[in-house]
């Protein structure tokens, strides 16, 4: 009888709590939207929980996992992606009876560099590339031996050629300074001093530029600190930073990519350009070689890259084509 009684008992002290308690049985829905549905890399994307709701009470909290490292918070909240991919985006709600649930939708980035024009060279195995002083033209090398060096328009007519026969030639930049050109001979590990006119006036050995396999692969001028940048190709693969005097200041030794294969000093924003053949990217870097963002391009062998960042344009040339790639770069900085 008394195990009865209390069977009993404890049967209506539920159901005193039911009737005395709200018991919330009900979650929250979690949904969102983006704008533009298609966007490209460094562009702003829209995210909106609105559509989000919660029957019996409300929504206070929406957290965002947005699958590239990033997290954020709120109800409408806008992101860029910095490389292009599909993304898978996580959307959390939680209620205020702390119940939640998620929405999974994924995204599409697409690259924010556009191929507006290819152009055949006549010019053998291709490597290397620099703009001009004046931005009007480019330069450009061929690493075959006894490979020379060509000043060329910007849509591919060799306009000259310079009196110099190279043993592996593979990057050149030239000085806004003095209108003098470098260039990197690879196999020697150094970089050399050239006239307008193509006469040798220094060769400069770089330190470190033959530690492993992988040889020197480009070569840019930073003309606001007078130093130079030079990239050694691969295992290991190293920025090689010069100060004004042409003494090592920095060593450092990047991972990024598989390879390294040129290299540009942009001006305008004070970064660094880089390409890699083997993986078919351009990324955009701080001057000590940290990756900012990243572009895919269709480009085989990939040897030398020049921005001209007040036009929107990158140049790329293909050391296994033979051709001058033109994108034209969205600009969502």
């Amino acid at each position: 009888m008394y195990i009865v009684f209390r069977r009993l008992f404890f049967l209506c002290f539920l159901i005193f709590l039911s009737c005395n308690k709200k018991i919330d049985l009900l979650f929250p829905v979690a949904s969102f939207t983006f704008s533009p549905i298609v966007p490209v890399t460094g562009e702003p994307v829209t995210f909106s929980a609105s559509s989000s709701k919660d029957e019996n009470g409300s929504i206070i909290s929406y957290t965002w996992n947005f699958d590239d490292e990033s997290f954020g918070s709120g109800e409408i909240i806008t992101h860029s992606f910095e490389s292009e991919g599909t993304f898978q985006i996580k959307l959390t709600v939680i209620d205020d009876d702390n119940q939640s649930a998620t929405k999974l939708m994924e995204i599409t980035v697409n690259s924010s560099l556009v191929l507006v024009d290819v152009f055949q060279l006549s010019i053998s195995s291709p490597s290397g590339l620099s703009l001009n002083y004046d931005g009007e033209s480019l330069w450009t090398v061929s690493d075959k031996p006894g490979g020379g060096i060509y000043k060329i328009s910007l849509t591919e007519t060799t306009m000259e050629s310079l009196p110099y026969s190279g043993v592996d030639l593979e990057g050149v930049v030239v000085s806004q300074q003095d209108s003098t050109l470098w260039i990197v001979e690879e196999s020697l590990g150094k970089m050399i001093q050239l006239s307008s006119s193509g006469d040798e006036l220094q060769r400069i050995s770089i330190p470190g530029s033959t530690e492993g396999s992988g040889g020197l692969e480009g070569i840019t001028f930073n003309p606001n600190t007078n130093h130079f940048y030079l990239l050694k190709e691969k295992d290991p693969g190293v920025l090689i930073i010069l100060d004004s005097l042409y003494n090592l200041k920095n060593y450092i030794r990047v991972y990024f990519a598989n390879d390294f294969s040129g290299i540009f000093y942009d001006q305008i924003n004070n970064k660094l350009w880089i390409i890699s053949d083997q993986d078919s990217k351009v990324f955009l870097c701080d001057l000590l070689g940290n990756v900012i963002k990243s572009f895919s391009v269709d480009v085989s062998k990939a040897e030398g890259i020049a921005v001209d960042i007040e036009k929107n344009r990158i140049y790329i040339v293909s050391d296994l084509e033979e051709k001058l790639y033109v994108y034209k770069l969205l600009d969502f900085r």
